[in-house]
């Protein structure tokens, strides 16, 4: 009875180690939003199923999809090119109106897009896999 207990604990030792080399393993490229705004994302190309990966982050939030998922990325490599439209709601003089911050801009599908600035100063940034 004590070598099958010791064998039943030995292999759900290695099913849990297997698990976190994996969920270590798992990349995803992220858009992390880092201005005083909420933005909306939207990938203009390099997904295969529409849309691709959209979405509205909070200032301070993020957002990420796995590069292995055609969703997001279909030449389904790490180094695979995708590319995003950003921008933001403002009211002025009496209207909302959307200002782009970045169109068409490319990152690795690997690695992830960092939108930073203030007072209606913001930028794109892009950032290559590890």
């Amino acid at each position: 009875m004590g070598k099958k207990l010791n064998l039943i604990l030995a292999g759900l030792a290695f099913a849990v180690s297997a698990a976190f080399l994996m969920v270590e393993r798992a990349e995803t490229f992220c858009v992390y939003n880092k201005t005083d705004k909420t933005i909306f994302i939207r990938q203009l190309w390099g997904y295969k199923t529409y849309p691709g990966y959209r979405g509205t982050l909070e200032a301070g939030g993020h957002g990420c999809c796995d590069w292995q998922d055609a969703q997001c990325n279909k030449g389904g490599k790490v180094d695979s090119e995708v590319g995003f439209f950003i921008e933001y709601k403002t009211f002025e003089r009496y209207e909302w109106r959307w200002i782009p911050i970045c169109n068409d801009f490319p990152i690795k599908a690997g690695g992830w897009l960092t939108v930073v600035g203030e007072k209606g100063n913001y930028r794109c940034e892009a950032h290559d896999p590890q």
